[in-house]
């Protein structure tokens, strides 16, 4: 004979009901949220946005020294043109640093403040100002001696950024560069402290960066572990870096 009270098999139901209501609404959320993000990818599928064109239109040097130690100092100022190739996709780009070298010695590094819009298949012009602080000067090779009394000086100059990717009411697409724009000969012709740049410039190379870098001036670091409880062994790794450089230890 079954004595189980209605109370306790109403009970059961309500519960039944209210763990399927649950498990339903979870559902169509989560089948929402793939659906808006499989249409997320298609559209920018579609739209396939190309990165950004750089290319250094000036580099000057005023100030110019080099001391008896190879420390060197001096400011200068790069002037770069940023070409949007695309047609329904305006590219935004922040957190911009440059980076002034000589061979892989950085003498300057510079921060542009404000974003830069550039429109669609439209380009913009950026001057950037550098200086070499005082204290402490950079100490660079003997060749940038030689090449300086020689009145032409081989630099390079790196761009370290994010550039966004916007169009119209679509969630917008982001990327770290670096953009490296190298064989920039510098002439110093009657005053020997002041130079500009000889023709055009070399080779321009433009790699995507997965690994988020920190703001100028600052370290960031990132550490993982692992432990198998059978061998007992464990191990740590992790990586670490500036706006410029990458390392890996473990």
């Amino acid at each position: 004979m079954n004595t189980e009270h209605p109370l306790t098999n109403n009970t059961m139901t309500r519960s039944s009901s209210n763990i399927f209501c649950v498990r339903y609404v979870t559902l169509t959320v989560v089948t929402i949220f793939v659906v808006f993000m499989a249409i997320i990818g298609i559209a920018w599928l579609v739209m396939d946005p190309h990165d950004p064109g750089f290319r250094v239109t000036s580099l000057s040097v005023s100030n110019f020294t080099v001391s008896d130690n190879s420390q060197v100092g001096g400011k200068y100022e790069v002037n770069l043109t940023i070409t949007n190739p695309n047609e329904k996709i305006q590219v935004m780009v922040d957190r911009f640093n440059v980076l002034v070298l000589y061979g892989k010695v950085v003498l300057s590094v510079g921060v542009v403040q404000e974003p830069l819009f550039v429109e669609k298949m439209r380009n913009k012009s950026v001057k950037v100002e550098l200086v070499v602080s005082d204290s402490p000067k950079k100490v660079v090779p003997e060749n940038l001696v030689k090449d300086w009394n020689k009145k032409v000086v081989n630099f390079n100059v790196k761009f370290v950024m994010r550039v966004r990717f916007e169009a119209g009411v679509w969630p917008s697409r982001e990327k770290f560069m670096h953009v490296n724009c190298g064989d920039l000969d510098v002439a110093f012709f009657s005053a020997k402290d002041s130079g500009k740049l000889l023709g055009p410039q070399g080779e321009t190379v433009v790699e995507s960066v997965l690994w988020t870098p920190p703001p100028l001036n600052s370290i960031k670091v990132n550490m993982d572990g692992s432990f198998n409880p059978e061998s007992r062994h464990m191990g740590v790794s992790g990586i670490y870096g500036d706006t410029i450089t990458v390392s890996a230890d473990r």
